[in-house]
C-alpha cells in the first residue's frame, strides 16, 4: 500500500464526517475503493456521515460480501441505517446472508421508524421466559450474562415484556426457584415510538444502565444502553450548539475543510498512481 493511500485511510479513520464530504465528491470509482479498504467500523461511520442518496449509491456499487460485512459488523442502529439505503432487493439479499437471530432483529428494527427508539434499539439481547428456572438459567446462558446488562428482561410466549430480573438477583436466588418470583416489573420502559430528545429526557436514566424498549402491543424489542443514552445526549448538544453558535461553527467549518482538502489530496494522488 503506497503511503498517500495509508495517510489517507488513517485519516478517513480518525475524521469520518471530513473523509464523507471528500468522497461526496471525488468519483465514484475512488470513493468505493476507499471504502472497501476501510475497517468495517471507520466505513459505517464514513457512511453514516454521508449524504443518504450518496451513501446509498455506494453501497448497492458494493460487492455483496462487503455489504454483509458491514452490517453483520456494525452496531444494531448503525446496521438499520445502512439496510434502509439498499433498495429492497439488495436489502431482502443481505438480510438472507444474516444469521436467522440477526436477520430477525434487523428485520423488528426496520419496521419502525428512522430516527426513533424502535430503529435505534440494540435486538440482540438476552430475554428470559418467565417459567424458566434459575438454575437451568445459569447453566444455560452462564457465558451470556457476564458482561450483560445489570438487569434481564423477561418476556410471556409472545415476546411481550412482563418485568426485569437484576443479576444480582439471580445469582443470589436458591436454584430451585423461577424466574417470575424474583423479577419485578418493569416500571421504566422506553416507547418504540419515541425521537432522541424524548429517549435522552427519559427519567429511567437516572438509575438504570440499559432500558428495555417497547411497541405499541408491549413486545420487547430490545434494550438502549447507557452508551447509546450518551451518544444521543452528544450528538443532540453538538446540534445544539452548532445552531446556535455561528462562529464556532464556521470554525468548525474551517477546521472541516483544511482536513478534508488533505484527504481529498491524498485520494487523488493515490488514485493516480493506482492507475500508472
Amino acid at each position: 500500500m503506497s503511503l498517500e493511500r495509508e495517510l489517507g485511510l488513517h485519516l478517513a479513520q480518525s475524521h469520518p464526517s471530513e473523509a464523507a464530504l471528500v468522497l461526496e465528491r471525488v468519483d465514484d470509482g475512488a470513493a468505493d475503493a476507499v471504502l472497501l479498504d476501510l475497517d468495517v467500523v471507520a466505513a459505517h461511520r464514513v457512511l453514516t456521515a454521508m449524504a443518504p442518496r450518496r451513501a446509498s449509491a455506494i453501497l448497492t456499487r458494493m460487492p455483496q460480501p462487503r455489504r454483509v460485512e458491514l452490517v453483520d459488523g456494525a452496531p444494531p442502529m448503525h446496521a438499520a441505517w445502512l439496510l434502509r439505503r439498499l433498495g429492497p432487493e439488495d436489502r431482502a439479499a443481505v438480510l438472507a446472508e444474516l444469521q436467522p437471530a440477526r436477520s430477525r432483529a434487523m428485520k423488528r428494527a426496520l419496521t419502525a421508524r428512522e430516527g426513533t427508539a424502535g430503529a435505534l434499539v440494540d435486538p440482540d439481547v438476552l430475554a428470559l421466559r418467565a417459567d424458566m428456572g434459575v438454575a437451568d438459567v445459569l447453566d444455560r446462558f452462564g457465558d451470556d450474562l457476564i458482561g450483560a446488562f445489570d438487569s434481564v428482561p423477561v418476556v410471556d410466549e409472545e415476546h411481550q415484556l412482563l418485568g426485569m430480573v437484576r443479576l444480582d438477583d439471580l445469582q443470589k436466588a436458591p436454584r430451585g426457584q423461577k424466574i417470575k418470583a424474583i423479577m419485578k416489573a418493569a416500571t421504566s420502559v422506553v416507547r418504540s415510538h419515541l425521537e432522541r430528545r424524548g429517549i435522552v429526557a427519559h427519567p429511567g436514566w437516572q438509575d438504570a444502565s440499559a432500558l428495555p424498549v417497547v411497541d405499541g402491543r408491549g413486545v420487547l424489542l430490545g434494550m438502549l444502553s447507557y452508551r447509546d443514552f450518551r451518544s444521543l445526549e452528544r450528538a443532540i448538544r453538538q446540534t445544539s450548539a452548532a445552531q446556535s453558535v455561528p462562529t464556532a461553527r464556521a470554525l468548525g467549518r474551517l477546521y472541516g475543510l483544511a482536513v478534508g482538502g488533505f484527504f481529498e489530496a491524498l485520494v487523488l494522488m493515490s488514485e493516480g498512481g493506482s492507475r500508472q
